[in-house]
C-alpha cells in the first residue's frame, strides 16, 4: 500500500507536482494532499471565477469567502495555468457588504456578479445581508461601481411570477421551498422562546434544509449572459410528472438582474445531491454536487451541455469525478479544472485552524 503523503512530498521536492501527477493520484484512488490556497483572512473559500488580473490581462483566480462580507481575494496564474496559491491579494468592497458569498459569475460589459446564499444561518435565522447579490467592476486594485440588490424574504410569491405557479412542476418546487422555510421559521422561533437549545436548533435546521443557493452560472449570450442559480437545498423529493425522478437538484433561471426573481426552473439528477458550485466552459455547464444537509460525504463533479437548459427540463448530467468533501469553488479551463476546497475559521474568525486549499484535475485524463 502506498504512503501517498510521502510520495507527494517526493514529487514536490523533485518539482513535478503537475496537473498530470494530480490526475494520476485522483484516478488511481490514492489520497491526494491539498495544496494550500492563501491564508487568513481567507479561510472558508466558497466561490471562484477566472478573471483578468487587476491592472493586466494575465489570468487570475478570484475567490470569495463565505465568512468575509467585504473582501474578495485574487491569486495570479502562471503562463502554464499553474495557480500561485500563496500569492494572495485582497480586494475591498468598502462599506458594501454581502454575507455568505457562495457564487461568482461573469456579468455583461466586464462586470462580475456576486451572490449571497439567501440562506438561513445555523440557528435557522433569516439574515438580510445574506439576501443580496451585486454587480461590481474591478479597476486596478480597487472594486468599483458596486451595485447591490436587496432581495425579499424567500417565498415563492416573491421568487416567481404568479402566472407561472399553475405549472404542476413549479407548484411542487414551490411546495418544497415554502414548506422548508415555514419549518425553519418555526425552529428559529422556538430557539428565541428558549424552548430548544442552540445545539438542537442547529441539528433540526440542518435536517430541514431550507433554501440555500450555492451556485451561479452565466451562459454567454449576444447581449447579456443567461444566469442560472443552483440550489444546494431544498431538493425536489419527487417530480410530479415523472415520479421515477426523486431528490432532484434545482436550477432557477433569473429573469434579469434587477431583482432576485426567476422565469423558470430546470431539474438535475445528481444522485440525491444538491448544487454546491456551477461553472461554464466550452458549451458545457460543470457542477459540483454535495449533500443538501451538512454531513461527511464525498462530493462529485458532473457536467452537461448548456443547450439542455430550459424551463421544465430534467437533465441527467455525466459524472466526471469524485471530489473531497467541502469542495466549494470551481473554475474550468481548456485543460484543467481547479477545485477550491473550503477551510475553517475559528469561532472568532481571527485565524484559520484549517486553511483553504485547492486541487487540479487534468481533464484530458478523465
Amino acid at each position: 500500500m502506498y504512503d501517498s503523503t510521502l510520495v507527494l512530498r517526493i514529487f514536490g521536492a523533485l518539482g513535478i507536482f503537475s496537473p498530470l501527477v494530480v490526475s494520476f493520484f485522483l484516478t488511481s484512488g490514492i489520497a491526494l494532499a491539498h495544496q494550500q490556497l492563501g491564508d487568513y483572512p481567507l479561510c472558508e473559500a466558497s466561490a471562484a471565477l477566472q478573471i483578468s488580473c487587476p491592472g493586466s490581462h494575465d489570468p487570475c483566480l478570484l475567490v470569495g469567502d463565505n465568512e468575509q462580507q467585504d473582501k474578495l481575494f485574487v491569486f495570479p496564474m502562471s503562463a502554464d495555468g499553474h495557480l500561485q496559491g500563496m500569492n494572495q491579494r485582497e480586494l475591498d468592497l468598502g462599506s458594501q457588504e454581502i454575507s455568505d458569498i457562495e457564487a461568482l459569475a461573469p456579468g455583461s460589459a466586464g462586470k462580475i456578479l456576486l451572490f449571497g446564499s439567501h440562506s438561513r444561518n445555523t440557528k435557522c435565522e433569516d439574515k438580510e445581508k445574506r439576501r443580496r447579490f451585486a454587480s461590481i467592476s474591478i479597476s486596478g486594485d480597487s472594486v468599483t461601481d458596486v451595485q447591490i440588490v436587496e432581495s425579499k424574504k424567500i417565498k415563492c410569491q416573491h421568487l416567481f411570477d404568479g402566472n407561472m405557479l399553475k405549472d404542476p412542476a413549479l407548484q411542487a418546487v414551490c411546495s418544497a421551498i415554502d414548506s422548508a422555510e415555514e419549518q425553519a421559521k418555526t425552529v428559529a422561533k422556538q430557539l428565541e422562546d428558549g424552548s430548544i437549545t442552540e445545539e438542537e436548533t442547529k441539528a433540526r435546521c440542518n435536517e430541514i434544509t431550507p433554501f440555500n443557493a450555492e451556485g451561479a452560472v452565466a451562459i454567454p449570450m449576444a447581449v447579456s449572459p443567461d444566469v442560472w442559480i443552483g440550489l444546494r437545498a431544498p431538493l425536489l423529493a419527487q417530480h410530479p410528472n415523472h415520479p421515477e425522478y426523486e431528490q432532484l437538484a434545482l436550477l432557477l433561471h433569473m429573469k434579469d438582474l434587477t431583482a432576485y426573481a426567476f422565469s423558470g426552473v430546470a431539474f438535475l439528477d445528481l444522485g440525491g445531491r444538491g448544487v454546491r458550485e456551477l461553472a461554464f466552459r466550452g458549451g458545457e455547464v460543470w457542477v459540483i454536487a454535495g449533500p443538501a444537509p451538512d454531513k461527511a460525504e464525498p462530493f462529485q463533479l458532473w457536467r452537461f451541455a448548456a443547450s439542455m437548459l430550459s424551463h421544465g427540463a430534467i437533465i441527467n448530467p455525466k459524472l466526471v469525478a469524485t471530489l473531497p468533501a467541502s469542495a466549494e469553488g470551481l473554475v474550468v479551463s481548456d485543460k484543467v479544472a481547479y477545485v477550491i476546497i473550503d477551510g475553517a475559521a475559528d469561532k472568532d474568525n481571527k485565524r484559520c485552524p484549517t486553511a483553504a486549499s485547492y486541487q487540479i484535475i487534468e481533464l484530458s485524463a478523465l
